[in-house]
């Protein structure tokens, strides 16, 4: 009987010596990932895998980005997919090409090219110089009360805003019906001249701006590079004259696109108490106002 013991015990030890092997740790994510919501991480492929055994820890971190709260979505759900690849190929995918562009459009070929392809875009800058000015009425809408980089938010490379004024503004200020010609920004911009600059206008009725009731179709009165060095009156002459009907509010909407700007655009604004402006800037090919 003690030797049939004995045996069996020899038996265990050489079949665990068998099976003992080595333990590779693939880090994934870890508690420094803040922003990082999913990936992909390649086992080594010299190796041959019998057991995967995964650790998934879950913790609160006021570096957290998303919210003002430490414990975000990630803390309290999370799921992890497990695929099975069966190495069977679709055959008309294997052996054909398919493409899926944007809005789920396809089609079976594209052009391609060794060599680099450049797309060649064409501006018209437009500007206009008024030689008598003796007969411009002039108003001032808001006051002098802090700098603000909201109407162009360089230094992104690009940017929009829009800003209401109101009929009972240019009322107060005794301005009548009729054409307006163009604009004038107080700036304090240390930096080069502004590439692209946008200005458009519209009618409405509405007596604030949010993001859900964003305008569009707009006449589009200025465009052009613009220089805002210096403390200076930058004047934006219309290309085109807008006419206000001495009633409704009137909406400005200001844009840019400038990838080689290095400062702020800061111009001189005011707060006038109701939501009258909202801007959005990006470097990225999307912006939005929210």
């Amino acid at each position: 009987m003690k030797k049939i013991l004995f045996y069996i015990f020899l038996f265990f030890l050489f079949n665990d010596t068998l099976t003992a092997q080595d333990t590779i740790v693939v880090q994934t994510l870890t508690f420094d990932s803040i922003i990082t919501r999913r990936g992909i991480w390649n086992f080594p492929t010299e190796n041959n895998f019998r057991k995967i055994l995964m650790v998934h820890t879950l913790k609160c971190d006021i570096q957290t980005q998303h919210d003002q709260y430490q414990c975000g979505e990630w803390d309290y759900l999370t799921y992890n997919k497990v695929y099975v690849h069966t190495g069977t190929y679709d055959s008309t995918l294997y052996f054909h090409p398919n493409f899926t562009f944007a809005n789920d459009r396809t089609t079976d070929s594209v052009l391609m090219s060794d060599d680099p392809i450049y797309n060649y875009f064409r501006h018209m800058h437009s500007s206009v110089e008024y030689e008598d000015t003796i007969s411009y009425e002039n108003i001032e809408i808001g006051w002098w009360e802090e700098w603000t980089n909201s109407v162009l938010p360089a230094p992104n490379h690009s940017g929009r805003s829009q800003y209401l004024w109101l009929a009972t503004e240019l009322s107060d200020q005794g301005f009548t019906e009729g054409l307006i010609t163009g604009i004038k920004l107080f700036s304090d911009m240390l930096a080069e001249d502004l590439s692209h600059v946008m200005i458009r206008t519209k009618l409405t009725d509405s007596d604030e701006l949010t993001p859900d009731n964003l305008t569009s179709q707009l006449d589009t009165v200025f465009y052009n590079n613009v220089n805002f060095n210096g403390n200076i009156n930058i004047d934006f002459n219309f290309i085109e004259p807008f006419f206000w009907d001495g009633i409704s509010n009137i909406i400005l909407d200001f844009s840019f696109t400038d990838y080689n700007v290095t400062g702020e655009v800061l111009l001189w604004g005011s707060d006038p108490g109701f939501n009258c402006g909202i801007s959005s800037g990006s470097n990225n090919y999307a912006l939005d106002l929210d």
